[in-house]
C-alpha cells in the first residue's frame, strides 16, 4: 500500500526532512476505485509527524512534492515554501507546521482507535 522511510533533522533546521513517502499507484486517489485505499497517504503523513515529534521538531516536516501530489499536500495543510533544484529541474517544497501537524496526528490516531 505504502512505505515511509524516516529522514533526518539537519543541524539548525526545525523540520524533519529527507524522508521518503510512497504509495502504490493503484492506491492513489486518482487511480483507486471506491474507498478501499482511501486515507493511506494521510496515515503515512501521520507516521512522519509522529517521528518528527520523537525527534523534537513538534511534528513539523518539509516535503518535496511531486507535481501530481501538490493538491494532496495543500489539502492536508502544507504550505508552499520554496523551489528546490532537483535532478536538473525545479520542485516545490511544502512545509507542515506544528499546529496543523497536531491535527493530522490527532485525526489519524482517532481513526485507528475506532478500528480497534
Amino acid at each position: 500500500m505504502g512505505i515511509v522511510r524516516l529522514g533526518e533533522v539537519p543541524s539548525g533546521v526545525s523540520f524533519l526532512m529527507r524522508s521518503l513517502l510512497e504509495t502504490n499507484p493503484e492506491c492513489q486517489s486518482i487511480n483507486a476505485r471506491g474507498t478501499k485505499y482511501r486515507g493511506i497517504g494521510r496515515v503515512l503523513i501521520a507516521r512522519l509527524v509522529a517521528e518528527s515529534y520523537n525527534l523534537g521538531t513538534q511534528g513539523q516536516i518539509r516535503v518535496k512534492a511531486h507535481p501530481r501530489a501538490r493538491g494532496f499536500y495543500e489539502a492536508l495543510g502544507f504550505i508552499p515554501s520554496k523551489k528546490l533544484a532537483i535532478d536538473g529541474g525545479l520542485s516545490l517544497a511544502y512545509d507542515l507546521f506544528a499546529e496543523v501537524a497536531g491535527k493530522i496526528f490527532d485525526k489519524a490516531t482517532e481513526s485507528s482507535e475506532r478500528e480497534l
